[in-house]
């Protein structure tokens, strides 16, 4: 009986590593994060908007066997700080002029960048 019981703890802890496993291999299969287009826009005026308009935006990963899958920045969560995985952060600050960092994150270790302009009103683009 004392067999048949170690049997069934081995069985269950092998069952848990491989659940385990199998939920960190989907955030480390990508090898690399690109951006395919940037969002519609990426000019803003100040005071206009207070936040970031995704729309458009799409980015390229790459997994491990080389196929690359294609993802809308619409799927992705706008955070300040990088602690959650799939995200978007920036230091944009809408009420200063300047040019201003998007970083797209998969995992903690593979982001991609696209830059965005915030301007005064009477500013005429190029």
């Amino acid at each position: 009986m004392n067999v048949y019981k170690k049997r069934i703890q081995v069985a269950f802890a092998l069952v848990i590593c491989i659940i385990l496993v199998s939920a960190c291999d989907n955030g480390l299969r990508f090898t690399n994060i690109e951006v395919v287009s940037v969002p519609n826009k990426i000019e803003y005026t100040i005071g206009d908007q207070t936040a970031l308009d995704f729309t458009g935006g799409k980015i390229r990963l790459t997994t491990l066997d080389g196929t690359t899958e294609e993802r809308d920045l619409l799927e992705y969560t706008y955070h300040k700080a990088n602690d959650r995985y799939p995200c978007i952060t920036s230091d944009v600050n809408f009420y200063v002029p300047g040019e201003y960092t998007v970083t797209v994150w998969q995992s903690n270790s593979l982001s991609c960048q696209y830059t965005i302009i915030v301007q005064a009103a009477n500013h005429i683009s190029d």
